[in-house]
């Protein structure tokens, strides 16, 4: 912890653009994370629910 105080006294006078940077890191993940969540919702409504015309065998 006490490493961590040290860094943040370094980083002290580049606290706006490391803000910045903080964020738009975040905004890029959350970005990457979207686009699969994007692509099953496309296909889902896009394609019909897929619906069984045979039986399995009942014992």
């Amino acid at each position: 912890m006490k490493s961590l105080m040290r860094l943040y006294g370094f980083l002290r006078p580049y606290r706006i653009p490391a803000s910045i940077s903080l964020s738009l890191l975040v905004a890029m993940v959350a970005a990457d994370l979207l686009i699969p969540r994007l692509t099953q919702r496309i296909i889902d409504q896009a394609s019909p629910p897929a619906t069984c015309t045979w039986s399995s065998p009942r014992p």
